[in-house]
C-alpha cells in the first residue's frame, strides 16, 4: 500500500513538473502581451500628449507672431504719424519764421518813425533854445538902462523877415518877463546839462568802442537779446496761435516718440520669447 501510494505522489509530482514549464511560459507569454499593451497605451498617450504640447506651441506662437505683427504696424504708423508732424512742425516754423519777418520790418519801420519824431522834436526844442536862450550877441534886443530896466525893441513885420523867424519876436517877448538873474539861472542850467549830456555821449562813445573791441560778439548777442525781449513786449507775440500749435505739435511728437520706445522694447521682448520656442 506504501508503494502504490509513493508511486501515486511521485506521478503526481512529475506531473506537476511537467506542468511547471508551461505555466512559466504562459505566464511571460502573459507578461510580455501586458508589455506589448502598455507599449501601445504609452505611444498613443504619447501621440496625444506630443499633439497637445505641438497645439500649445503653435497657439503660443502663433500668438506671439500676431503680437510681433501688431507691434511692427503700430511702429510704421507711428513712424508714419511722426513724419506727418514734422512736416507740419517744419511748415508751423516756417509760417513763423514769415510772421516773425514781416514783424521785425514793421517794428523797425515803428521805431524809424518813432526815432524821427523824437529827433524832429529834439531839433525843433534845440532850434528853439537856441533862438530863446541863445547868445545875445548874435541877436542884440536888449537894452540895458543905468538903473539895469530892460526895454524891448519890438520887431515889424520888415525886421521879422530880416531874422527870418518869428521866434526873435518871441524870445523879446519871453525875456521881457524874466529877470537878469532868472535869465542867468536858466542859462547856467542849460549850460550844466549840456555839459552833462556831452560828458555822458563821450562815455558811452569810449565804452561802446572798448566793448566793442573786446567784446563783439558779446554785445552783438547783447544787442540780440535787447531786441528780442522789444519784440518780445510786442502783443501777440509767444501767445499767437502759430505759437500754440507748434508747441501742441512738439508735446504730440515727444508722447508719440515716447510710445514708439515704449513699443520697440516690447518688440524685442517677444522676438527674444519667440526665439527661445524654436
Amino acid at each position: 500500500m506504501s508503494t502504490e501510494s509513493d508511486q501515486n505522489k511521485l506521478l503526481q509530482k512529475f506531473k506537476n513538473l511537467r506542468k511547471e514549464p508551461q505555466n512559466q511560459v504562459d505566464y511571460l507569454t502573459n507578461a510580455i502581451i501586458n508589455i506589448e499593451e502598455n507599449l501601445i497605451r504609452n505611444k498613443e498617450s504619447y501621440k496625444i500628449q506630443m499633439q497637445k504640447i505641438d497645439q500649445l506651441f503653435r497657439a503660443n506662437v502663433n500668438d506671439l507672431n500676431e503680437q510681433i505683427n501688431q507691434l511692427k504696424n503700430d511702429l510704421e504708423i507711428q513712424s508714419r504719424h511722426l513724419k506727418q508732424i514734422e512736416k507740419w512742425l517744419k511748415a508751423t516754423r516756417g509760417w513763423i519764421l514769415i510772421r516773425k519777418y514781416l514783424y521785425k520790418q514793421k517794428y523797425r519801420k515803428w521805431k524809424m518813425e518813432l526815432l524821427r519824431t523824437h529827433y524832429h522834436i529834439e531839433d525843433a526844442c534845440e532850434e528853439f533854445n537856441k533862438t530863446v536862450f541863445g547868445n545875445e550877441a548874435n541877436n542884440p534886443i536888449w537894452k540895458i538902462c543905468t538903473n539895469s530896466i530892460v526895454t524891448v525893441q519890438y520887431h515889424t513885420s520888415n525886421n521879422w523877415i530880416n531874422e527870418q523867424s518869428w521866434l526873435h519876436y518871441r524870445k523879446q517877448i519871453i525875456e521881457s518877463q524874466l529877470s537878469t538873474k532868472n535869465k542867468d539861472e536858466i542859462k547856467c542850467i542849460q549850460h550844466r546839462l549840456h555839459s552833462r549830456k556831452i560828458t555822458q555821449q563821450i562815455f558811452n562813445h569810449y565804452s561802446n568802442r572798448e566793448s566793442h573791441e573786446n567784446n563783439e560778439d558779446y554785445v552783438e548777442q547783447i544787442n540780440e537779446s535787447k531786441q528780442q525781449d522789444e519784440l518780445t513786449k510786442y502783443p501777440y507775440s509767444i501767445n499767437h496761435p502759430l505759437h500754440i500749435h507748434e508747441q501742441q505739435l512738439i508735446n504730440t511728437f515727444n508722447q508719440i516718440k515716447t510710445v514708439q520706445y515704449l513699443n520697440l522694447i516690447e518688440l524685442n521682448e517677444k522676438e527674444n520669447d519667440l526665439h527661445s520656442l524654436l
